[in-house]
């Protein structure tokens, strides 16, 4: 029993239940692929002496588990006084000290003076652990034990981290517990992209703390350098010449010593020959009395870099242009990173019926040719799908079935246009509904009869057993049942999709203009990601189902075919492409997206022409036709297909192989496809799919894949490898920033206008401004303070103290006092 003294009365007031969601949300961000971490308590209260309980008290505890094992117990230790943490970087589970720490999974600042500034980098995590106190982090990989010191020693130098709380082993405040120092306050996560810089990516941002020592050698003024003069110097001079490596390397090591490897590994990491065991062998065996550091500029020079800065150019000493910067006021920080544009769809390569009815529902809707393309591509997919496989190369016959998704918000006509695409497979669907409940009838009146002969045959004392197989086998197998044409469905749950596969029938499409409803329903919860992942990934590869039920055993089934189009809103595509699980189980790179950029606003009234009329009446009676075809059924499995194999040509053959190797030589780190790896190793096979869907819709009976249909084909694929790098790189932004940047679009093009036609300055603008006339998503003071915050934070805004006067309709002056100076405005 612990003394009363000690456990003196602690404050509760304000003490609530903890909010587990921030704190689950905070460690899936720290470290997404593992449930247990290494978390702490500590006493938090302080005594009327002024003195902590100390640690030999109950409530300081080391903890290796998970947070759905720990919680009631953190909770219980929160309430009673604790403080709960949790170490930062990964532990091996066998306790929390240097020792213990097996990766490093961040770096960070634990700001307890209100530090004001801005970083190189925006935090990927921010904790707001008390008034005026933060804890941000930077995750990252890659980043080496020692590295980690050196970027943690300029945190402190630079950013007012706590000098104090830079170990490997440390752990910060778990945001969704208490904060116990005095009243109870709530540690909360503010801010969650989740951003993982590179260890490069890192280091460049918070490069080495230059110690004061007794250099190795005296070095003249006119050698006068630093690191950014190196660093923009470095980007003109090729990397993959191995002497112009060991020139550089020397010259960075004798002007800089060991702090000056960054600048190193920055420039070298760009060769495709980069080596790090041999750039570490190598740069220990640099002296530093080698080659000054004007060889790497004479080498720059060379290669096109115009000095800017006299004393660079002619090495006469002065001021560098890093003391000159200093005098300039800084430029805005990007928001996020500017995205490439997507590429043109190339229509022309789905082949003239295909292309053409693209178009015409383009005009039809004027939705943006991509989700068009995707519309048409995808029902020809389903129609296609139950009748051929394409022979790769390798050898091995796979499906043509393939799995859309359309990026775009609403109102961008996506609803319309599917509902267009896919009028065939409705008529088809109601066709098929009219000869099923005429077969029905026929199969119950077969069944009947049949289940009559085989009672009266059984019955038969008079027969024996040998007579009574042999009048079995007369009478043979029971009618089977008519296929229920169930050609589309919405949402359906995995559950559900096999068993229409396994008992309906064979081929079935998941079309959903609210694509929302699928990805974000039960098949996609946390507990059944994978396997829903791993359901839809095996019929992409081979069409075959299985199933292991504890009341009916186990049952494969192969020959059936699924395909997909969904189509989503950015923000449900965001969660969805960035999601780690669907990530590493390989569903990502059996899909093909589209995000192109909007038609709205752009949109006018067209008539029809008759040409695209003609177009669309076409694609629908061939689309019909197909679907008109009798299904390739087995005789051992009345619901399994068997599609004909279809080959490629020899010169198809051929360009197959040479996408191929060309795909893996762009693979490695650094690699142009090591971003989509996933897609870029399905490249050539998505190619191939694409080829015989369009090949057999544009020819009856086709034989091959010929070398023009492959190659079409393959400007297909790589657009939607475009598309997919474009989508990664976009759903890495966090979406608070996200929302600020379509504020900033919105102050840069729509604001002059409305301030020019009421006569105000283009240049300033008010809070009510925003709020008032702003995007949709801004209609309040609140959620506008959020994202105009965001966007001072980056220098696009500069807060006017004294407020904006400006004049109403009456004339009247009125003071509007949060109001700022848009920073950039071209006149």
């Amino acid at each position: 029993m612990l003394d009363a003294t000690v456990r003196a009365p602690i404050p509760t007031e304000g003490l609530g239940e903890p909010n587990l969601d921030e704190t689950r949300a905070f460690l899936t961000a720290l470290d997404p692929n593992v449930a247990q971490f290494t978390f702490a308590t500590f006493d938090d209260v302080v005594l009327p002496n002024g003195k902590k309980r100390g640690r030999g008290d109950l409530l300081n505890n080391c903890l290796d588990e998970t947070l759905d094992e720990l919680a009631p117990r953190l909770a219980e230790l929160n309430a009673q006084g604790a403080g709960v943490f949790v170490m930062i970087n990964a532990g091996d589970g066998k306790g929390r000290s240097d020792k213990h720490v097996s990766r490093v999974r961040a770096v960070w600042q634990d700001d307890d003076q209100g530090w004001q500034g801005r970083f190189p980098l925006l935090p990927s995590i921010e904790v707001q652990t008390s008034s005026g106190k933060h804890q941000r982090c930077w995750l990252t990989n890659g980043l080496s034990n020692k590295a980690h010191a050196t970027v943690m020693d300029r945190l402190v130098a630079s950013y007012g981290h706590d000098k104090n709380a830079k170990g490997l082993c440390r752990v910060l405040r778990l945001p969704g517990f208490y904060h116990r120092k005095g009243k109870p306050v709530l540690v909360r996560l503010t801010s969650c992209s989740g951003t993982r810089y590179s260890h490069l990516e890192i280091l460049k941002a918070f490069p080495p703390v230059e110690r004061t020592k007794t250099p190795a050698r005296s070095y003249p003024q006119n050698e006068s350098a630093d690191f950014e003069e190196v660093r923009e110097a470095l980007r003109f001079i090729p990397t993959d010449d191995r002497a112009v490596w060991l020139e550089i390397g020397m010259s960075i090591k004798a002007h800089f010593g060991d702090v000056g490897r960054p600048l190193w590994d920055e420039w070298a990491v760009r060769s495709n020959k980069f080596d790090s065991r041999d750039q570490d062998k190598v740069w220990r065996s640099f002296k530093r009395d080698g080659i000054g550091i004007g060889t790497l500029y004479l080498r720059a020079k060379e290669s096109g870099w115009q000095p800017t800065v006299s004393n660079i150019s002619n090495f006469s000493g002065g001021r560098s242009q890093v003391s000159k910067n200093a005098e300039l006021k800084p430029e805005p920080i990007p928001l996020i990173r500017q995205h490439p544009k997507g590429e043109t769809y190339p229509v022309e390569a789905l082949g003239s019926l295909l292309g053409d009815a693209t178009m015409a529902f383009h005009e039809a809707t004027q939705a943006p040719i991509p989700l068009c393309a995707n519309a048409v591509l995808s029902v020809a997919t389903l129609a296609v799908q139950p009748h051929i496989d394409i022979e790769l190369p390798t050898g091995t016959a796979v499906p043509v079935s393939e799995l859309f998704v359309s990026i775009a918000p609403s109102g961008e006509r996506k609803t319309a246009t599917d509902k267009k695409a896919l009028k065939p497979v409705r008529l088809h669907g109601a066709s098929l509904w009219q000869r099923y409940e005429d077969q029905q009838e026929s199969y119950r009146i077969d069944r009947s009869a049949w289940e009559a002969q085989e009672k009266k045959i059984l019955a038969d004392r008079k027969l024996d057993l040998s007579e009574q197989k042999l009048q079995l086998r007369a009478l043979g197998p029971a009618p089977k049942p008519p296929l229920k044409p169930i050609l589309t469905v919405s949402e359906p749950t995995t559950e559900g999709a096999a068993k229409l596969l396994m008992n309906d029938y064979p081929t079935i499409g998941i079309f959903a203009s609210e694509g929302g409803q699928f990805v974000g329903g039960h098949g996609m919860a946390d507990d059944a990601k994978l396997r829903t992942a791993g359901f839809y990934s095996r019929l992409w590869d081979d069409g075959t189902l299985e199933r292991v039920r504890s009341k009916e055993g186990a049952k494969v089934c192969s020959g059936r075919r699924l395909s997909m189009h969904l189509q989503v809103q950015p923000g449900v595509a965001a969660k969805f492409f960035s999601d780690p699980i669907l990530m590493d189980q390989g569903l990502l790179s059996r899909i093909l997206a589209v995000f192109p950029e909007s038609a709205m606003g752009t949109r006018k009234w067209k008539d029809p022409s008759p040409e695209h009329e003609a177009a669309i009446v076409r694609y629908c009676a061939r689309i019909q036709e197909i679907f008109s075809k009798p299904l390739p059924l087995s005789e051992s499995d009345f619901l399994g297909l068997e599609p004909k194999p279809l080959p490629m040509s020899r010169e198809a053959h051929r360009l197959w192989i040479r996408l191929a190797d060309h795909i893996e030589s762009q693979l490695g780190p650094n690699g142009a496809m090591e971003l989509i790896s996933g897609i870029a190793n399905k490249l050539p096979e998505h190619a191939a799919r694409i080829a015989a869907v369009v090949e057999f819709v544009e020819n009856e009976n086709p034989e091959m894949i010929g070398e023009q249909r492959f190659k079409d084909a393959m400007m297909i694929a790589q657009y939607y490898a475009g598309e997919t790098y474009r989508i990664y790189e976009m759903t890495r932004a966090d979406a608070g920033l996200m929302e600020a940047q379509r504020l900033l679009d919105w102050i840069n093009e729509k604001w002059p206008l409305i301030a020019s036609s009421s006569g105000r300055d283009a240049n300033t603008i008010s809070l009510v401004d925003i709020y008032q006339s702003g995007p949709n998503q801004m209609r309040s003071a609140k959620v506008a303070r959020k994202f105009i915050k965001i966007l001072a934070e980056h220098e696009h805004l500069i807060e006017k103290p004294d407020g904006l006067v400006i004049k109403d309709k009456d004339g009247k002056e009125r003071l509007r006092k949060e109001a700022w100076h848009i920073v950039g405005r071209v006149q």
